[in-house]
């Protein structure tokens, strides 16, 4: 690499005498370019380049339970199930209470016949979790998978025209998942009797 700093030289006089001059180490004139030029210019990717394809990631599996319980063209209504609506107005919810009830260690679920004309194939669930399951992060979990249990369960062994509240319990945060939906199971069963009996 060239020095950036003056050389000395030595130039011989006429006269046998020398004298010294100082001389820039790169003559006068345009400085190279510091970058190097290429044909698409700079080195960058040319207009219109596209990366290799790769494969596209695949979609997490129970990050949105909530939406995969009430998305259109979900597998089961695909089965010709019955549409889950959700329950959200506090009357629904006092309304199930006072329907057919079956209370196990895992949940408690409430049934009653869904209000007003037929609604088909309509099914209405609603989830709920008290302060006696544990604190906020308990509960929102409590809640996720009575959530995933339910889009499970009850679009294909529900009875249409129906609402149905899952409440959550102690158990429902630690107990395993298929203990849950075997609890689900259980108390569709007790509810379909009692309404026959009734």
């Amino acid at each position: 690499m060239a020095s950036i700093y003056p050389q000395h030289f030595a130039i011989h006089t006429g006269s046998g005498l020398t004298r010294e001059e100082n001389l820039p180490a790169e003559p006068a004139g345009a400085q190279a370019p510091s970058r190097l030029s290429f044909a698409h210019g700079d080195g960058r990717r040319p207009p219109g380049h596209q990366g290799a394809q790769g494969t596209r990631p695949e979609t997490p599996v129970g990050l949105n339970e909530a939406a995969r319980v009430y998305a259109p063209g979900d597998a089961a209504a695909q089965r010709g199930a019955a549409r889950l609506v959700r329950l959200v107005a506090r009357k629904e919810f006092l309304r199930a209470a006072r329907g057919r009830k079956y209370v196990g260690d895992v949940l408690v679920l409430q049934a009653v016949a869904r209000p007003g004309p037929s609604h088909g194939d309509e099914i209405g669930v609603g989830f709920t979790a008290s302060k006696k399951v544990g604190n906020a992060v308990s509960r929102n979990r409590a809640k996720r998978r009575l959530r995933a249990a339910a889009a499970e369960i009850l679009p294909l062994e529900g009875t249409p025209g129906t609402d149905y509240v899952l409440i959550a319990r102690t158990a429902t945060t630690t107990c395993p998942y298929p203990t849950i939906l075997a609890a689900l199971r259980a108390g569709l069963r007790r509810v379909r009797r009692s309404s026959r009996s009734s």
